[in-house]
């Protein structure tokens, strides 16, 4: 009850985040909690509009669980076995499947894991590993190894320590580190600068990524730090769905419709409708969920861009990058970043 208004500067990016942060206002019996937004620039506006009014009238994403995380499910073996000594593999797989997330886990998938953690590995690449469980197939039962409970105890969660994998030369010499979602965004035979240098890649393991000098060429900048979280899908859906309805609408009844169903005040009502207009006339149609408009333009330095302008965020942004980098870099055999 210590907090009356909550004050948001930008739009929260998704309803179910707008209701969080508004919702840590009026904690008292009967006490509404009570929010303003204040968007940065215009098109900031046209989100925290429609995320407002999706707020008001309770329309919150979808929440989507992980089907068989098999980390998870590994962690959760250890422990449970380790506190459990001679449980049976099959009531330990009835126990997994009343988790949601496991409920249609096979029984291949389950021996799979208990043949990783008992030390039964597909190749010599896993001989590193050390076994967390002895599984009596003969009884079909399991139980932990000595430090594991400890092991369950103190090493709980699937974060990595540190994002980062070691960059190094073909003999062994370390080059330096990048950061785990450029690696994921990246292919052998594409090259990077890193220092003062340009360096071509050669292989990716999952903890390291080898390379060689690559003089003279053009490579890509590495970033070290993830994205902030991106517009979902559903959000992104009725934002291009605003867009449309609002465009379709003359003047007038579009500035009744941002007041009154939006809450938005004059000045904010006015500048949606104009920025609009504006964004029209600049590319002769506007973005939106039955729209996607693809624009061409030089940049300061003279070169050509080509800008896709959609709405429906990251969730398919980020792959749809992905795929049309790897499509022209293949068939024009040029390099192509995107943004």
């Amino acid at each position: 009850g210590a907090v009356d208004l909550v004050i948001q500067v930008e739009s929260p990016g998704a309803v179910s985040r707008g209701m969080q942060r508004v919702g840590r206002a009026g904690h008292q019996v009967g006490q509404p909690s009570i929010g303003k937004m204040f968007p940065k620039h215009r098109h900031d506006l046209l989100e925290a509009a429609i995320v407002s009014k999706r707020m008001m009238t309770g329309e919150i994403e979808s929440t989507r669980f992980l089907r068989n995380p098999l980390d998870v499910l590994a962690q959760q073996i250890v422990a449970h076995v380790a506190m459990n000594p001679q449980i049976t593999r099959g009531a330990l797989a009835t126990l997994l499947r009343r988790c949601a997330n496991f409920a249609d886990l096979s029984d291949d998938v389950l021996t799979n894991v208990l043949d990783l953690l008992s030390g039964r590995y597909p190749s010599q690449e896993f001989a590193e590993l050390k076994p967390r469980l002895v599984w009596d197939r003969i009884e079909d039962t399991l139980r932990a190894r000595e430090g594991a409970q400890r092991l369950a105890v103190t090493n709980g969660g699937t974060i990595p320590d540190r994002g980062l994998f070691g960059v190094f030369l073909p003999d062994g010499t370390r080059v330096g580190e990048l950061d785990e979602e450029m690696v994921y965004e990246t292919r052998p035979g594409e090259t990077f600068i890193l220092g003062a240098s340009t360096w071509r890649i050669e292989d990716i393991t999952f903890d390291r990524v080898t390379v060689s000098p690559a003089p003279g060429q053009q490579g890509k900048m590495p970033f070290w730090h993830g994205d902030g979280p991106g517009r979902p899908l559903e959000l992104g859906r009725a934002f291009g769905e605003f867009i449309r309805t609002i465009r379709e609408r003359d003047g007038a009844s579009a500035y009744d419709e941002l007041v009154g169903r939006h809450g938005l005040d004059d000045l904010a009502a006015r500048n949606v409708v104009q920025y609009l207009a504006e964004q029209a006339e600049a590319t002769g149609s506007v973005p939106s969920d039955r729209t996607i408009v693809v624009e061409r333009f030089r940049d300061d330095l003279g070169d050509w861009r080509v800008c896709i302008h959609s709405p429906f965020g990251t969730p398919v942004h980020a792959p749809w990058a992905m795929a049309i980098q790897h499509r022209l870099s293949t068939r024009f055999e040029v390099p192509v970043d995107t943004m």
